[in-house]
């Protein structure tokens, strides 16, 4: 089975580090004013690993644009970067600026890349139930990823860092900080797959974030 880029990034979504915004004097995920709750909270990070799904896949080789490429003896090497301005689905946008790098074989698709994307949200809305919440970058969250994975084999380790500040429809304004890690294996010919995720999301412990992790 082979495993190919554009089936891969749209789901690592999970989504994100220059810098950590600390939110708190002790926990750099701690929360300074009024909380969101754990709803609101996943919400945000659901819209922002979302940004992975405009980035599209990257022209490692002419299979990757479409192009059934001609037998090759040697990897090829990647070299993308983005640079977007990704709206967000009610109003407000996010800044998503990064790169990714590595080795992709062409023919058997085996992969060792590296992946970086900065995101900054700019009056970003997130609906969740019956509250609304505007987003900002505080500065900004960073997600950082290596890949690697063959025709029997993927693994992925990555991590998110940064903060965010935030005011709700119903009155709330705070800022918060993210500290996550997670880590992805999985076996393509059988389907079976392990993911542990750690740290936090303002607040709200890495393992509420597991539904938002890549099978």
């Amino acid at each position: 089975m082979r495993v190919r880029l554009r089936h891969l990034l749209p789901a690592l979504s999970l989504a994100a580090a220059a810098s950590l915004a600390a939110c708190g004097d002790n926990d750099p995920t701690g929360v300074q004013g009024d909380p969101l709750s754990q709803s609101e909270v996943q919400a945000v990070f659901a819209t922002l690993t979302g940004a992975f799904s405009s980035l599209g896949s990257p022209s490692a080789s002419p299979v990757m644009d479409g192009v059934v490429p001609q037998p090759s003896a040697a990897p090829v090497d990647v070299a993308e970067t983005f640079d977007l301005s990704i709206p967000c689905a009610v109003s407000g946008s996010m800044a998503a600026v990064g790169s990714l790098s590595g080795v992709v074989d062409d023919e058997t698709f085996d992969t060792d890349v590296s992946y970086a994307l900065t995101i900054t949200p700019a009056g970003c809305t997130v609906s969740s139930q019956e509250t609304t919440v505007v987003v900002d970058g505080d500065p900004s969250i960073t997600i950082m990823m290596d890949m690697v994975f063959d025709e029997t084999s993927f693994l992925i380790d990555g991590s998110y860092r940064g903060g965010l500040a935030y005011t709700t429809n119903d009155g709330r304004a705070g800022s918060c900080g993210i500290n996550l890690n997670f880590t992805i294996s999985a076996n393509p010919s059988t389907g079976a797959s392990e993911q542990s995720v750690t740290g936090k999301v303002c607040g709200v412990s890495g393992n509420q974030f597991q539904a938002y992790m890549p099978a």
